[in-house]
């Protein structure tokens, strides 16, 4: 559980208000300005500014954390329109440990336990950082493998996971305006809305009946044909993974990435697409990008 530091008890007493008050001049429940109080969660960037203005108060006096963050970032990073602070995991890392969320875009947590079906809870991105760094980020995460819980805040529950019965999990996010970016579905975790089947990666776990489909890119290969997450899974797989690979992962077509527990997983299946071996583009001397497959239609005169 948290413990944040902030001065939002002080300045609310200050200006006269319950917390009841403040949360309906933010727009917000009393339950989460309690929580925030207490220092047991981090505020999302465009909370912390609606209390901060219901206050009359600004981000850095109700959160002194966020000063000394600010200050060391700008000392080492360089940032522009093209290039947000909010895409910086280290930035991300630091204003979560000040209490304040900065990445805009709003994270779900999709995971299933052992013989239980998929379950969806909110995530911050400060704990979505702290799960990748426990599963590992590369194909062959390290993971753990012992009664081991991570602990994060979901709404209005405190929720303590035990890795040890973690299946599988994928982190989807939302953009700043609440588009879906991933559409999937609820029940088995599959894709609904592909574009193309050819870049379709499908997982099948045991004693699952249904495989879970994920889009991804095409891995970009050297000169050799080898490179690229999937030729590195395939890799990591083919002799057997080592006694402390608990968990493999790649990422998705839109960024997100999933993990599953290897010793859960039955098969796996990667278009050739994928891993650019197709023949029929290497004779035609296509370059294998990732595009949809061309309309068989006859054109309109």
């Amino acid at each position: 559980m948290k413990n944040v530091k902030n001065t939002v008890k002080r300045a609310r007493r200050r200006a006269g208000m319950t917390q009841r008050q403040l949360a309906e001049a933010c727009g917000t429940s009393q339950q989460q300005i309690q929580r925030i109080e207490a220092g047991a969660q981090t505020v999302r960037l465009d909370l912390a500014l609606r209390i901060a203005r219901a206050l009359g108060a600004t981000v850095a006096e109700l959160f002194p954390g966020t000063k000394a963050a600010v200050r060391t970032l700008q000392k080492t990073k360089k940032y522009s329109v093209e290039k947000p602070f909010s895409n910086d995991p280290d930035v991300v890392r630091e204003m979560d440990n000040a209490g304040v969320d900065v990445d805009f875009a709003a994270w779900t947590l999709k995971f299933r336990l052992r013989g239980g079906d998929w379950m969806q809870r909110e995530i911050s991105s400060g704990d979505k950082n702290r799960l990748s760094d426990a599963l590992g980020r590369g194909p062959g995460g390290v993971g753990t493998d012992r009664a081991e819980f991570f602990v994060f805040t979901a709404g209005d529950w405190e929720t303590l996971v035990n890795l040890e019965h973690l299946v599988a999990a994928h982190q989807l996010f939302d953009s700043p305006v609440g588009q879906v970016l991933a559409n999937t579905d609820n029940d088995t975790g599959t894709d609904t809305d592909i574009e193309d089947e050819r870049y379709v990666v499908r997982v099948h776990l045991a004693g699952v009946t249904e495989p879970i489909g994920f889009e991804v890119d095409p891995d970009i290969c050297d000169e050799d044909g080898l490179g690229g997450q999937f030729h590195e899974l395939i890799e990591m797989l083919e002799p057997g993974p080592q006694e402390e690979e608990v968990f493999l992962s790649f990422v998705d077509v839109d960024g997100e990435r999933a993990w599953f527990r290897i010793a859960e997983v039955a098969m796996i299946e990667i278009p050739q697409w994928v891993l650019g071996r197709d023949d029929e583009d290497e004779e035609d001397g296509n370059e294998d990008e990732r595009s949809a497959p061309q309309s068989t239609r006859e054109p309109v005169a």
